[in-house]
């Protein structure tokens, strides 16, 4: 597989794609807040801006890297690494909530994990095989 295989205008529109989907993630989580701070207030802590913040901000600088390698042979490791990081760092963040004021948000936490891990070992039974293709092809 070449360094060049994806032409420009493909990985523009990818890259686009990206910036729509991290957009989107971000209208997602402050709609989330908004409706944490004035309907759900029984769940709502201050401390939980910070924690939108510093998950968008970790979801679009990992969306940046990982689009540094589009259209090299690493993509999917770096699509790997990067989905794997905003996930953990997703359910760490939503475990230290449960452990601040964890009343109500417990069972939804856990579903949280389950999801996130589920998905994260779809992903990677998804990529073995192209992991194992690439070890065959360099060996």
């Amino acid at each position: 597989m070449s360094e060049n295989q994806l032409s420009e205008s493909t990985k523009k529109k990818i890259a686009r794609s990206y910036h729509l989907q991290f957009g989107g993630f971000a209208l997602v989580m402050l709609l989330c807040m908004l409706v944490f701070q004035f309907f759900v207030t029984q769940y709502y802590i201050p401390q939980v801006w910070g924690v939108y913040i510093g998950i968008t901000l970790l979801y679009w600088i990992t969306g940046m890297i990982t689009l540094r390698f589009l259209g090299s042979i690493n993509f999917s490791y770096a699509m790997m690494v990067s989905k794997m990081v905003r996930m953990l760092f997703c359910a760490s963040v939503m475990l230290a909530y449960v452990m601040i004021s964890g009343e109500g948000v417990i069972s939804m936490a856990f579903v949280m994990l389950f999801l996130y891990f589920g998905y994260l070992l779809f992903e990677i039974r998804a990529l073995l095989p192209n992991l194992q293709r690439n070890s065959d092809e360099q060996s």
